[in-house]
């Protein structure tokens, strides 16, 4: 620079050099780049030529940008990785998303003039770098798509961020319990092979089937995915399957009868089953009996039912007492153990065992079914044997007991003849009784446990009552009686003793022709005394005097030519059936014998 007067021109100063400043004109070049891990990566670049800095060096900015592989999805705009200059040539970026593709960029800062415009160059040439592989997330959806007793169905989805090539799924069993209540309780289900197992899926399935699960019991498994990083973070998910009827409804099921009070029981005890058989919480168990016949087939139509809850302890015995049964029969117990839930009610097998009871004393005693006038002073007493359940026992003896009056010195004395003859008997022939006088029958069964109650009063009044003629149907060498009950009785009498009404014994004969044959039947005597025809009144053995006689049954004495009486079949009134009486209908051609002899 030099100044001028009007003198003339001055000095020459010294020369002063400025540059023009302007914005880059070149990027930096991007030199390396690489991955470092799942979530960082390097990148390095350098410096264009000098010449198109063209200005003062300040520093440099990365830009990156995350790419898909959905065209026109990337995003047009690079995000700066930090807010400041960098005056390195070189940067680890961190934070990136694991698996992921990225592309990034670098450029120039310079100072542009002495006010600090800050002027930068355009974006590099871009790099892209994709992040390492990591282990996955967590599947997603993990559920029970459906469940029943024994097996289920799990469903999932694959996770958010797979953070690598997915290569499948991995399933472990955690845990088995038992569920013990509704209010969730459980217990470890002991050596169950589900626990640690492992189940290996590929990474198309997003399903599995489990199956040979026990009933009612909870599971709890672990989800995991894969990459070649290995397995990746889990998901959990616990499953109830459904109950069912228990496997088994009981053990150790014992039946034991004894007298209670005089009444025939049972106790009828069990431990319930293993939480491995019951498949479902035990809500009642029904118990049942079921008399069996005297072949041992039980009884149809005698069954009860009695349900026990089971508010004890799973583990305690159960037990539950039957009484009023019959004695000396086979009972057959069944138990079965059932569950009810939602409404629905499911029952094992039945479990059963039977008992003999014991013998008791009989219930019933049995009822004068007719008494059959034989002559003026003997009679058949019959009686319908009781059933079998009524017995209570094999019968040992059945014991009649007639009552009437004996003259006294100060007046007529109370009697009771007491005559007993086997248990299986259903007539008594009685003789020696006073003609036309009022008797009274009462009869008692007896078996091993003791004897019965007395059956009701039965009264009969001795001497023959004639057949009306329309009704006397009878061959000339028989004649027609009838029974308290109105039966008409062909008799043959061949001969009677002699006597008059003071005698106190007499001995009856009775004979029939068969085939020609003569049979002689000597019968027994019995003693008895006349009844008064005014006495009345109830059965008192304290003011009774007793009388015992044993007679054998009748059907049940020997006979002549080895054959019992009672058992042979007629076709017509002159065919002898049995020697003591016969019933003839009215066309005289068909024999109606009394089915109990």
């Amino acid at each position: 620079m030099q100044a001028f007067t009007v003198v003339g021109p001055g000095p020459v100063s010294s020369p002063v050099r400025r540059k023009t400043l302007a914005a880059p004109s070149e990027p930096p070049v991007i030199t390396a780049g690489a991955s470092t891990s799942s979530t960082s990566a390097w990148l390095s670049w350098q410096l264009p030529g000098p010449q198109f800095v063209n200005g003062l060096l300040l520093g440099y900015q990365v830009g990156l940008k995350e790419l898909t592989d959905v065209v026109g999805e990337d995003s047009t705009e690079y995000e700066l990785i930090h807010p400041k200059l960098m005056e390195n040539t070189s940067v680890n970026v961190t934070g990136l998303q694991k698996y992921r593709r990225y592309e990034f960029v670098v450029r120039v800062l310079t100072q542009g003039n002495t006010r600090g415009e800050v002027l930068n160059s355009i974006w590099s040439v871009s790099v892209s770098l994709q992040t390492d592989e990591d282990v996955p997330e967590a599947p997603v959806n993990f559920s029970v798509a459906a469940v029943s007793s024994s097996s289920a169905r799990l469903s999932w989805s694959s996770p958010l961020n797979s953070n690598g090539i997915l290569l499948g799924y991995e399933m472990i069993g955690v845990s088995a319990a038992y569920i013990l209540a509704e209010n969730g309780d459980t217990v470890p289900l002991l050596q169950s092979s589900f626990v640690n197992s492992t189940f290996q899926f590929s990474e198309l399935h997003n399903f599995a089937d489990l199956s040979l699960l026990h009933p009612f019991c909870q599971y709890e498994l672990r989800l995991q995915a894969r990459t070649s990083k290995g397995l990746g973070s889990a998901t959990w998910l616990v499953i109830k399957t459904q109950p069912s009827a228990p496997t088994i409804s009981g053990r150790d099921l014992t039946a034991t009868a004894y007298l209670h009070g005089g009444d025939v029981a049972v106790n009828v005890s069990w431990i319930p089953p293993r939480l491995s058989d019951r498949n479902a919480v035990i809500s009642h168990y029904r118990v049942q009996y079921s008399p069996a016949d005297k072949g041992g087939h039980p009884s149809p139509g005698s069954v009860t039912f009695s349900d026990l809850t089971t508010n004890q302890g799973q583990e305690a015995s159960r037990s539950i007492e039957f009484v009023g049964l019959d004695g000396n029969r086979l009972y057959s117990f069944s138990l079965t153990a059932c569950t009810e839930l939602d409404n629905v009610r499911r029952c094992g097998p039945d479990l059963t065992v039977s008992v003999h009871t014991p013998d008791s004393i009989p219930d019933v005693a049995p009822v004068v079914r007719d008494v059959i006038p034989l002559s003026e002073s003997s009679v058949d007493i019959e009686w319908d044997a009781p059933s079998d359940e009524a017995t209570n026992g094999d019968l040992t003896t059945v014991t009649v007991y007639i009552l009437y009056d004996k003259e006294g010195r100060n007046g007529d004395v109370a009697v009771t003849e007491e005559h007993t003859v086997a248990g299986n008997a259903s007539s008594l022939r009685v003789s020696n009784l006073e003609s036309g006088y009022q008797y009274e029958v009462m009869i008692q069964l007896s078996n091993n446990a003791g004897s019965g109650h007395l059956g009701p009063r039965f009264q009969f009044t001795t001497g023959k009552q004639m057949c009306s003629n329309e009704q006397n149907n009878c061959p000339q060498s028989r004649k027609c009686y009838r029974s308290i009950r109105g039966t008409d009785t062909c008799l043959t009498v061949a001969a009677q003793s002699a006597g008059d009404d003071s005698s106190n014994s007499q001995i009856i004969y009775i004979a029939a022709g068969v085939g020609g044959g003569i049979l002689l039947i000597i019968l027994v005597v019995v003693v008895l005394v006349r009844r008064s025809k005014s006495r009345g009144g109830g059965f008192n053995p304290d003011d009774t005097e007793v009388i015992v006689n044993d007679i054998p049954p009748v059907g049940h004495q020997p006979s002549a030519f080895g054959i019992p009486y009672g058992g042979q079949v007629a076709k017509s009134c002159n065919e002898v059936v049995n020697p003591l009486y016969e019933q003839c209908d009215e066309d005289e051609t068909q024999f109606d014998m009394d089915e109990k002899l």
